[in-house]
């Protein structure tokens, strides 16, 4: 029988990092990692409530709720979402598989007892999350499901030259083209972050090349808020301690031209950003390195490739594959949540207005 318990401190939530790991490792993405919620909670908790809920069988962790509670945008309701909403491109609870489904039921039967919320609001959920079988098996619950962005993966093959070779005959020409180019305009190269005291110059790099990018053409980047800034130097110092950073630079003599930044866990690379600087693009810089990753990637035998949220053309190119994350809404049986659900449903479907009005432009 399976015990459920609330962490709602930060000496609770410190003291989950060894068995919340081992359930995140081979069950969740990135996103789902300790060192990923813990450093985001520091930086976005002021305000918010902790409320992880943890089934153990025993001394054994089986399931973990990373969740939080706040108001909606200010209103007098109660929301609880995931540690990590806005900054992670997915959601989920972390489940050991041979307990899923009562741990799901345990979990909904602690929430029924809990007075503490009015909506649980369940962002960018994978296709393949066992939370939407809280659909049939909620009770009393009403649950919404409501679409959100879509994601694009690949299945990496056994080596760069297979990769290469299932591409179309002029994007392989491209790649090869530019990457010679390249080497006839100076000393070009590839590196990927590995030593602990250059993390916070390396991101704060990064962070210029994602900014020039996306100033080049006109838009905001996602590296303007100082907080998302000093989010990301620390949760990069905390992966690479535990091997998990993928930041990667291409430069050509010790300029620093293109970047890619993502992390790796459980076979998967999680790309979640790049940037370039706009007066090199027309050697292609981003295409080159990306190749130079996937390079990397399957040398050490990672299996996946996840490009993550976005419908940028360029992934299809790589041969990506397209599937559609969505957003649970499970509400008590109250009128205040039915009102708070009704919100969030129109602001839901604002956000996928505005994101395909920007991708057509």
């Amino acid at each position: 029988m399976l015990t459920v318990t609330c962490v709602d401190t930060l000496d609770g939530f410190r003291d989950l990092r060894d068995r919340w790991n081992n359930l995140a490792t081979d069950k969740g993405s990135i996103f789902q990692t300790w060192e990923w919620c813990w450093t985001w909670w520091l930086k976005y908790g002021k305000g918010r409530k902790l409320f992880i809920i943890c089934a153990n069988e025993g001394d054994r962790l089986v399931g973990l709720a990373p969740l939080f509670v706040s108001s909606y945008f200010g209103l007098p309701f109660k929301v609880a979402s995931f540690l990590g909403t806005g900054c992670s491109d997915y959601g989920d609870f972390l489940l050991d598989p041979g307990q899923a489904d009562v741990a799901v039921a345990s979990t909904l039967s602690f929430l029924r007892a809990w007075r503490g919320w009015d909506v649980l609001d369940l962002q960018q959920l994978p296709p393949g999350s066992p939370l939407f079988k809280i659909e049939t098996m909620s009770g009393e619950f009403a649950v919404k499901r409501l679409g959100q962005d879509e994601c694009y993966s690949l299945d990496l093959p056994g080596s760069h030259l297979e990769l290469l070779g299932s591409l179309s005959k002029k994007f392989r020409w491209n790649i090869a083209y530019y990457q010679r180019r390249l080497k006839r305009e100076g000393e070009l190269e590839f590196r990927r972050t590995s030593d602990p005291e250059k993390v916070p110059e390396d991101i704060e790099t990064f962070f210029g090349l994602h900014q020039k990018r996306f100033v080049s053409q006109r838009k905001l980047g996602r590296f303007l808020s100082p907080r998302f800034v000093s989010f990301h130097i620390d949760v990069a110092s905390e992966m690479l301690k535990s091997d998990r950073l993928g930041l990667f630079f291409l430069s050509i003599d010790d300029l620093a031209v293109a970047s890619l930044y993502g992390f790796e866990l459980g076979g998967t690379y999680y790309y979640y950003l790049a940037g370039f600087e706009p007066s090199w693009g027309k050697f292609s810089v981003s295409t080159v390195l990306l190749s130079l990753v996937f390079e990397e990637c399957i040398n050490k035998g990672l299996a996946r490739f996840d490009f993550m949220r976005g419908a940028e053309p360029y992934k299809l190119r790589w041969g990506a594959v397209g599937t559609q994350n969505a957003r649970l809404i499970i509400e008590r049986p109250t009128p205040r949540a039915g009102f708070v659900r009704r919100l969030i449903q129109t602001e839901n479907e604002l956000v996928v207005r505005a994101k395909a009005r920007a991708a057509e432009v």
